[in-house]
């Protein structure tokens, strides 16, 4: 049974002064500890936790005696994973700065953090562990997060953590809620299958029953415009205006990528069907166009959009499978015919045997739902 992993955000509901300030604290406190940890971590040369703790605990202790050692924890834990993620990006060569924690966060786990709830209405707050004493703090929420706490107050739903932070956009403390649940898979009596490429961004097919391309075009066109933006200002070295034009370039992608996966998986439900795509391990790697199509590739985010859809239909219950792209592209889903000159374009798929012509898309798709 699939286990569902997700999280909601709720802000800090106007806490008072002295609340204010325990948070205040905490964060401060937080900051110090990662820096310390990090400066431990390159110290030592190691990323292992078991290290990180017999070399630090008592120091730490010693340090801030009146913090809980479950506190104490789950910073060293978030630590670790930061700096494991920058070691990462050193490993394959790219540049990353040490992590220096401007903007610090602070977990929460099991024992640190409850949720509670009213006895006359179903109005949700927290307690979370600072130095010394736990504080409580009510939270503001829409009707969705309502549901999610809902659901983790019955028991529904399981907690996995919380997060802390200070939004400079939303000017409030937020906390970040993960929770965990089982979804039971369903049986199915199709199968899907998905080609994901450039002119069209994915095309789906359910054999005998449905096929739907959805179009790059105008979405290859924006990206266009913003890489043109990006390279005029680059002339001018405007690098926040760049920046802010990629990150507005950032949240465009990952909305289409989101209605995309969405439809996608709605297709599924409605089919009953088994979900199946390439497996893009080194597509980068693989594929070869033109100098302009690379960039187009290099830019779009393959990984993204089918992570998006394989979480999307796991919430569903419906099964996800990766399978070979070897000659998707090249064989021929009528007659099984496979030629490398079945492709006389990028565009056209038209059989050397048998004659049938398609889009080369279409046909990827429907070999990609006949595999494995």
């Amino acid at each position: 049974m699939p286990t569902i992993t997700k999280s909601i955000s709720v802000k800090i509901d106007d806490p008072t002064k002295t609340k204010l300030e325990a948070l205040q604290d905490i964060l401060t406190i937080s900051a110090d500890l990662s820096c310390y940890y990090v400066a431990k971590m390159e110290a030592l040369d190691t990323e292992s936790k078991k290290v990180l703790h017999t070399e630090t605990y008592n120091e730490v202790k010693t340090m801030f005696p009146d913090i809980p050692t479950g506190l104490i924890q789950t910073i060293r834990d978030k630590s670790l994973e930061t700096y494991k993620s920058y070691k990462a990006q050193i490993k394959k060569g790219k540049k990353a700065s040490l992590p220096e924690f401007k903007h610090p966060v602070v977990r929460f786990d099991g024992r640190t953090f409850t949720l509670h709830t009213t006895e006359k209405c179903f109005t949700y707050f927290v307690s979370v562990s600072t130095r010394q004493k736990r504080v409580m703090l009510p939270v503001q929420y829409g009707y969705f997060q309502a549901k999610i706490l809902d659901k983790l107050s019955a028991g529904e739903y399981k907690f996995c953590i919380a997060e802390l932070s200070f939004s400079y956009r939303l000017n409030c403390y937020v906390l970040n809620i993960s929770y965990k649940y089982d979804v039971p898979e369903k049986e199915t009596s199709a199968v899907m299958g998905i080609d994901l490429g450039i002119t069209n961004l994915a095309v789906l097919a359910v054999p005998g029953q449905l096929h739907k391309f959805f179009s790059g075009k105008c979405h290859n066109q924006k990206r266009s415009h913003y890489a043109n933006l990006r390279r005029k200002l680059g002339k001018k070295k405007l690098l926040k205006k760049i920046k802010s034009i990629g990150n507005k370039e950032q949240r465009y992608m990952k909305d289409v990528n989101h209605k995309i996966s969405r439809q996608i998986v709605e297709a599924a439900k409605q089919y009953n069907a088994v979900i199946q795509l390439e497996d893009l391990s080194n597509i980068r790697a693989r594929v070869k166009f033109s100098r302009k199509m690379n960039r187009k590739l290099h830019n779009w985010n393959f990984y993204q959009l089918r992570s998006f859809i394989e979480y999307k239909a796991m919430a569903e219950g419906l099964k996800v499978v990766q399978v070979s792209p070897k000659y998707t592209s090249q064989h021929c889903h009528v007659c099984g015919h496979t030629e490398k000159g079945n492709r006389p374009n990028q565009a056209t798929f038209q059989c050397k045997a048998c004659g049938y012509q398609a889009n080369a898309d279409f046909n990827a798709s429907m070999n990609i739902a006949v595999a494995g």
